[in-house]
Formats: C-alpha cells, sequence, structure tokens
C-alpha cells in the first residue's frame, strides 16, 4: 500500500501533539463523539479547556497531470459551563475558545512554513479558516468555538500493484 502524504491518523496524531503542547489546552478528544461522551461522563477524565477534533473530509483537484486531496478539518476548543444561568461564565469559555483556537490556528500556519512535517509544507490555507460559537444547547453544557480550516496536498493517483491481485507490475 502506498504511503500517502496526508491522512486521517496523521492529522489526529499532529493535533494531539498541539493539545498536548499548549498551555492552555487540558485534554484532546479524537474524531469519535462516543468517545467525548464517555469521557465526559468520567468524573475527573476530562479536563477543561479541551480540544476535540470532530471532523475530517476531502475531495480531489486538480488537471491531467497534477492531482490534489483537499482536506477539510473542523476541531473545538471547549470548556464545561454547569450552572445554565451563569452567562458571565458562559461568555468568558466562548471568548477563551476563540483566543485559544486562534493560537492553534497560528501554531498550524507556522509549522506550514517548516519543511519538518512533510505533510503540512505549504498546505495550510488560512483564507479557509471560519469559525463560530458552540452554545451549551445542543452541547451538555459544553461552551466554547469551533473552527473549520483546509489543507490542500498533492495526491498522486498511481496504484501500488502489491494491492492488486490481478495486476502484476505497476505501469
Amino acid at each position: 500500500m502506498l504511503n500517502r502524504q496526508l491522512t486521517y491518523q496523521k492529522l489526529a496524531d499532529y493535533m494531539k501533539a498541539l493539545a498536548d503542547n499548549h498551555t492552555a489546552i487540558n485534554s484532546f478528544i479524537s474524531y469519535s463523539e462516543k468517545e467525548l461522551a464517555t469521557e465526559m461522563r468520567k468524573r475527573q477524565a476530562l479536563t477543561y479547556p479541551a480540544l476535540v477534533l470532530f471532523g475530517y473530509s476531502g475531495k480531489l483537484d486538480g488537471n491531467k497531470q497534477r492531482t490534489f486531496a483537499e482536506r477539510s478539518i473542523a476541531f473545538a476548543i471547549v470548556s464545561k459551563v454547569d450552572k445554565r444561568d451563569d452567562f458571565q461564565a458562559q461568555y468568558q469559555a466562548i471568548n477563551d475558545a476563540e483566543q485559544i483556537g486562534l493560537s492553534v490556528l497560528s501554531r498550524i500556519n507556522y509549522d506550514s512554513k517548516q519543511p519538518a512535517i512533510e505533510w503540512l509544507y505549504n498546505a495550510f490555507d488560512k483564507n479557509s479558516v471560519r469559525f463560530s460559537e458552540i452554545t451549551g444547547r445542543e452541547t451538555d453544557n459544553l461552551f466554547g468555538m469551533e473552527f473549520h480550516f483546509e489543507l490542500k496536498n498533492k495526491e498522486p493517483l498511481i496504484i501500488d500493484a502489491a494491492d492488486w491481485a490481478d495486476i502484476d507490475t505497476t505501469c
């Protein structure tokens, strides 16, 4: 199997490393909604603010000579506010989440200019960034901000003969 430039797991590992190294982020939850729900039920497991990676999708684009894969990534910075009528705490959680999320995006932008992470190098499209508030209505009293951005990577559509029983060699 070909080693693709960017994969679901590579992105999850990178986002976890960002969460682990950010001084204001206390927890990381990867793609699974069930994982988030499970961690929230445990009393001491999830500390806030948390970075929740919740979206990964893609599409192919390009011409006959070159193919690109555009990945859309979504993450949130959230905190739990237990009192439903503590509006100041809710507003503060949303405000703090915006600051932390923009800090994370700033780091992604910085890392995208460093060749050390090959799949991220020159792939971040800062013009694709959008964000919006999360209010506790549908999120079990989580408040914060969700962020969306896109990465554009080369994705050669070549086959690996080892993946196919009916092909002996790759053209």
